[in-house]
């Protein structure tokens, strides 16, 4: 019986999309048609993948909602012909089409980020301890001017937050210019000076800043080699601890 306009039938079943749900590996690039599922959940299968829309023009209404499955760092590039977006390891997106041009109608996380799209308040935000949530971890914003975006870099190491911004100051007997040993000092860290202190620890007869001279080489280690002999004196180091 043909529906008229404005007029409603009630399902006594849900709507179900015949082969709607797509899973497999890929071996290769993949192409789709007017048949494929749409929702596909993608494993690459070991290597970057491509995976090509229909073409616009037949595909007016078309949609697709695409995951990537994959169980490394695998990324699966859909394709009209250019990229139209980009899936990463664990992410999804859902494509549309309107006849002329494929459109992405909900983009992936990182997409989302990327575009501003995904700004979460730091009332509402939290990281928690693996082994017990209510151990949290909370950020706060307000001390940034409105309109600006400040970046926290992470370098390529641990740190334990207890120790930035230390000040730290450690007494060392003087010696050739060169290397020497300061205990606790790493490469992440900055000096602030190194007071040098002439005499042979009876009297002090003269006092200067030398810290220009010196910096940090390795873990443990200062170096001013080229500068001040210090030998028979004694200098004092203060550092900023920022490991």
């Amino acid at each position: 019986m043909a529906l008229l306009s404005g007029a409603t039938k009630p399902l006594t079943a849900q709507l179900r999309l015949r082969d709607g749900v797509d899973v497999r590996t890929l071996t290769g690039a993949l192409t789709l048609d007017a048949k494929a599922g749409n929702f596909l959940l993608l494993d690459p299968g070991g290597s970057d993948r491509t995976v090509t829309l229909p073409a616009a023009a037949g595909a007016d209404g078309a949609f697709f909602f695409i995951a990537n499955t994959a169980d490394a760092a695998e990324t699966l590039t859909i394709s009209d012909g250019s990229t139209v977006a980009t899936v990463g390891q664990g992410q999804a997106c859902v494509l549309g089409c309107n006849g002329s041009d494929w459109y992405v109608a909900l983009p992936t996380v990182a997409q989302a980020i990327a575009a501003g799209l995904v700004v979460v308040s730091d009332a509402n935000f939290r990281i928690g301890d693996s082994a017990d949530l209510t151990k949290r971890i909370a950020f706060e914003a307000s001390g940034i001017t409105a309109g600006q975006t400040r970046t926290i870099t992470m370098p390529d190491r641990a740190i334990n937050l207890a120790n930035v911004g230390q000040i730290n100051n450690t007494l060392i007997t003087g010696g050739a210019a060169g290397a020497h040993t300061l205990t606790g000092i790493t490469t992440a860290d900055a000096i602030i000076s190194v007071m040098y202190f002439v005499g042979a620890g009876t009297d002090v007869t003269d006092v200067s800043d030398i810290g220009s001279e010196f910096t940090i080489t390795g873990t443990n280690t200062i170096d001013n080699t080229g500068g001040t002999n210090t030998t028979g004196g004694k200098f004092i180091v203060t550092w900023l601890d920022v490991a």
